[in-house]
């Protein structure tokens, strides 16, 4: 059995940090499946700069503003 999914069922956004705060993990939307590009993905808050080191991670988003801008 071959399970498909839909443009409609993927994921929008990925949990990861911004910079040099490991410790708030923000909703970051942008190219998910791309690793040479992470310098692209954006936090749903804003938080950090354009050149900040974005860094995807199995945790739960635990930023307010990201959580509220859902």
């Amino acid at each position: 059995m071959t399970t498909k999914t839909r443009p409609d069922e993927t994921t929008d956004w990925a949990a990861g940090t911004v910079g040099e705060d490991v410790m708030t993990v923000h909703k970051l939307r942008g190219p998910l499946n791309d690793d040479r590009r992470t310098k692209e993905l954006k936090s749903v808050c804003g938080a950090g700069k354009a050149r900040d080191e974005k860094t995807v991670w199995a945790r739960a988003v635990n930023c307010p503003r990201c959580l509220s801008a859902s």
